[in-house]
Order: structure tokens, then sequence, then C-alpha cells
């Protein structure tokens, strides 16, 4: 079979990039795999073309000539090249306008809606204004892009949880009918509660966090989606034993003026973003993320791997791997601090609970695996194929 991949990035650092990665490193073993992506490395796999796309700027305008340079390239390939490929596969806002399989991590409009009505600061600076209307013109090109698809009607349209799929039918009706679920996995080999014994007090002793403190692990952008400002208010009602530690990208500067004014700002750590996020895993007690609005939770995921016990919301994608009260604990009201308090103290106040939560949540992440992900997107690759040869005859 030969597959074309269409992503901006692919890799293994992050989020969507890191899903595909995954996806493209199975897939070359037995295929002819093509990548069309700004970036593309951690492929353990020689036998992949890639076609590698530049762009200019950041969010809207990387993404829009990314948009037409990457569609440029499959044109080319196509028409000039006479390329046949069986499978053009695109990561939706990504714009692969020649796909006929398309994953959708994220409904954009569903995200532009939540984004629109949530309170929002006010810019206290020009570039904070530039970096808001960098960010919604993004999210509307997003929009548009989605929209076009979903009216092109791919031969497969796939997302990633039941909370997606509803999403979709939300804003498109009857057109979302069709679409699959096919859930993210998870490497359980990188995420792995053995990953404690190298470690655990190299990563704390590197941000000034004792071996007996208790350490509540968040990672992600997107902070205020995610309910950091939850997390930190929850903070200042717990044991001063207790820190927190921030992984990934944000309005740090603002978020430290928060923790501050709640007088927990020495109890929390921003450690920045990190290629190696297993190691705060296993640096961690307690893995928190009270998202107001999380399609899935691919970090949810990581942490049930790495044998954390998860305080995660009822309504994230990813909630589905979790039995409540079992797994992990389930949020029925994100932005209520004190239900997130109640869940955080009834793990503190007992070691045995939460080291049996961490089993059990490591037993429930070994069953979704990126094999099985793969395994079920080249079934519908070959559904695909199927259709399009009896069509031809």
């Amino acid at each position: 079979m030969k597959i074309v991949y269409v992503a901006e990035d692919v890799h293994k650092h992050a989020g969507v990039p890191r899903c595909v990665a995954e996806l493209v490193e199975r897939m070359a073993f037995d295929n002819e795999v093509v990548v069309i992506s700004r970036h593309l490395s951690d492929i353990h796999h020689n036998g992949v073309r890639f076609y590698k796309i530049p762009t200019l700027g950041t969010y809207f305008f990387r993404s829009i000539t990314f948009l037409l340079a990457a569609n440029l390239v499959l044109a080319y390939l196509i028409y000039v090249r006479r390329e046949h490929f069986d499978i053009i596969h695109s990561t939706a806002s990504d714009g692969g306008f020649f796909a006929n399989a398309v994953t959708f991590h994220f409904c954009a409009r569903e995200g532009l809606e939540w984004e629109r009505y949530q309170p929002k600061r006010l810019p206290i600076r020009w570039y904070h204004f530039l970096r808001t209307l960098n960010h919604f013109s993004y999210r509307y090109l997003a929009v548009w892009i989605e929209s076009f698809i979903m009216k092109k009607r791919p031969q497969v349209l796939v997302t990633i949880s039941q909370r997606s799929i509803a999403d979709f039918s939300k804003h498109y009706g009857t057109t979302a009918e069709n679409m699959r679920v096919i859930t993210h996995g998870v490497n359980a080999d990188r995420f792995h509660p053995r990953n404690q014994e190298r470690d655990r007090l190299p990563v704390r002793a590197r941000h000034g966090i004792g071996a007996e403190e208790i350490v509540l692990l968040f990672v992600g952008g997107d902070w205020e989606r995610k309910g950091l400002d939850t997390l930190l208010a929850a903070l200042a009602l717990l044991p001063s034993n207790a820190k927190l530690l921030v992984v990934g990208h944000g309005d740090t500067p603002l978020y430290q003026n928060e923790a501050r004014a709640l007088h927990v700002g020495e109890r929390v750590i921003f450690a920045g973003r990190s290629e190696a996020v297993e190691e705060y895993f296993a640096a961690a007690d307690v893995f928190v993320l009270p998202s107001l609005y999380e399609p899935y939770g691919l970090v949810i995921s990581e942490a049930m791997a790495s044998g954390l016990p998860v305080i995660t919301s009822a309504s994230a994608g990813a909630a589905q791997m979790i039995e409540d009260g079992v797994s992990g604990l389930l949020l029925e009201s994100p932005p209520d601090h004190r239900e997130l308090v109640a869940h955080i103290t009834s793990l503190l106040c007992d070691a045995s609970f939460r080291e049996h939560m961490g089993a059990r949540a490591r037993a429930a992440a070994e069953a979704h695996t990126w094999d099985a992900a793969a395994k079920a997107y080249y079934a519908l690759y070959n559904a695909v194929l199927a259709t399009n040869c009896r069509s031809n005859t």
C-alpha cells in the first residue's frame, strides 16, 4: 500500500505530532510511506520518503503557508510526477485537500465556541493583543478548513473519542454520522512506572523539590482551557508539603502572579516545555488535568501508563479509559476547585490508595497501544481500497 501523511509536524515530543509519528513509524514497516510536513524526526524507519515544507511566522501565517505549500506538493506528485497513492491521510487542519482519509483531533468549531464565550483577561501589553489576534486568526482558519473538509466528505472521517463525535454532531449534524472513532494509543515502554528509579530524584533535585514532598503534575498548553486557574486555587487549600509542577508552554508571568496572589508562589514550579516529559511523570505523585474542554487528552493516558493516579474531567475524551474511583478520579464540575481539593486530598492522605490506583491506571493504559491504533487504521485503509476497487470494476 502507498500512503501519504500530510501533517504540519511529525515527532514524538508532544500532542498531535506524536500521534502521527507513532502511526507513520508502524505503517512504514509494510507499506510505502510518504510524509509531507514541516518537520519529521524520531521515526525509527529509514524507508519513509519526506518532503519538507518551509513555512513563515507562527500560528496563522505558519498554518496558511503550510496549507498552500503542502497541497502544491501533492498536486505536483499526482499531476506532474503521475504518482498514484492508495491513501492520502490528513490530520484535518493541516490541510490535505486531496485527502481520502482525515483524522480530526479536535473540533475546531467547538473549540472556537468555547473560547469565544469564556471569560477573557484583557490584554495588558501590545504583544498580548498581537498574540491574541494571531491566535484567533489561526482558530478561524482551522474552522474554515474543517468546514471545507466536512462538506467535501472524504471517504473516511476519523476522530479520537466519543466526546469528539458529539462535538461534530452538534455542529455538522448528519454529516458526522459516519465518522469513525479510533482512540489514541500510548507508548507503554516509554511511559512506564520503572522510570521512577531513574528519573524521580534527579528531576526533583533539578527543581528544588524534596524527596518526601508531594508533587502534583500538570502537563499541557492552553492553560486557561485546561484549568490551571482551578488547580492553583485548589493548591491554596492543600497542605504546604504539596507542590505543583507545571510542564508546558503558557503565559507564565500571568500565572506566576496568580500563584503569588493565592500565596502559593513558592509551591508552584513552571518547568517549561520538555521533550522528555516521561521524566516528569516519574517525578510526580498525582497527575491533575481539570480541563474545561478536552476532546481527548493524550497526557492522561501517558500519566496512567506511567503508573500515576489521575484526576481529570469526566467530560475529557480519555476519561473513557478511567473507572472512577478505581483507575482514576473524575471531576463532574471541573471549574469547582473545592471538588478538586476533595479528590486530591483523598489521594494525599492515603499512600496505599495512590499506589493501588496508579497500578490500576497502568493496567488500563496497557490495553490502549499504538499497535492497536495502527491496526485499526490499517483495516480502515483496506476498506477504502476495497470500495475503490469495486467502484472501478
